[in-house]
């Protein structure tokens, strides 16, 4: 399972981020230090200088950035492909003939809850289905149905607080105790990965503070999206 190998390399990639930046504040501060030190400037030629390098070490320090992030993404993006795959040999489809059962079990359970007196009774017709479970792909059926299911359910219960609990773990339980552990792994993966895909970013609010403060706040603020970034000075 290569999914895991991308992640993990990802997730380092991140980590590691806080370092790469230091790296490159420290080499800008040597040099504007230097800068407000020459002796052969003025007051305004000094300040003058240190402002060229922050430009130029900012606009490096994007470009590197941007390298850094296409990279995550990257990696992410393979990760999810894999897990996906993962996913999909393991849950293999049966026979149509065993599908096509299994679905009237599901549409025969819709029938048994619109016409159930209560929420026990509805929840009793559920188990019994669950029980009927004896492939992976099935329960990713009967957990693909939880989206009508579940409404149903609920408008028959008195405590719907207590039933939408009792409703969330027989999903999880769909979603975990039915499948194989590759699988239920390579789902907990993409989870992760759609969440950190949403909002790549590399980089801590602390460091894209001191961003702002050394290189200037069009350098800090677009340090985890500098693809947004045109660069300056040239």
């Amino acid at each position: 399972m290569k999914f895991k190998e991308y992640v993990n390399k990802a997730i380092e990639l991140q980590q590691t981020s806080a370092a790469f930046y230091r790296e490159h504040a420290e080499k800008a501060q040597r040099e504007i230090t230097k800068t407000a030190h020459d002796p052969d400037l003025s007051a305004q030629g000094r300040a003058k200088k240190a402002a060229e390098v922050r430009q130029r070490l900012g606009n490096e320090l994007l470009q590197a950035a941007a390298k850094r992030k296409q990279e995550y993404v990257d990696l992410l993006t393979a990760a999810k492909a894999d897990a996906e795959a993962t996913i999909k040999r393991g849950i293999k489809k049966p026979a149509d003939e065993k599908v096509e059962n299994f679905k009237k079990k599901i549409d025969k359970l819709k029938v048994e809850l619109m016409l159930a007196p209560n929420f026990e009774v509805a929840e009793r017709k559920i188990n019994e289905t669950m029980k009927q479970i004896d492939d992976p792909y099935f329960a990713t059926m009967l957990a693909d149905e939880f989206v009508n299911i579940v409404p149903q359910a609920l408008s028959l219960a008195g405590d719907k607080g207590k039933a939408k609990m009792q409703l969330s773990q027989m999903y999880e339980r769909l979603n975990n105790d039915y499948l194989p552990a590759e699988v239920k792994e390579a789902r907990q993966a993409v989870e992760f990965i759609n969440a950190s895909l949403a909002n790549p970013s590399l980089f801590s609010d602390v460091v894209v503070s001191h961003a702002i403060e050394l290189f200037g706040r069009e350098v800090g603020r677009n340090l985890n999206t500098p693809e947004n970034y045109e660069e300056m000075g040239n």
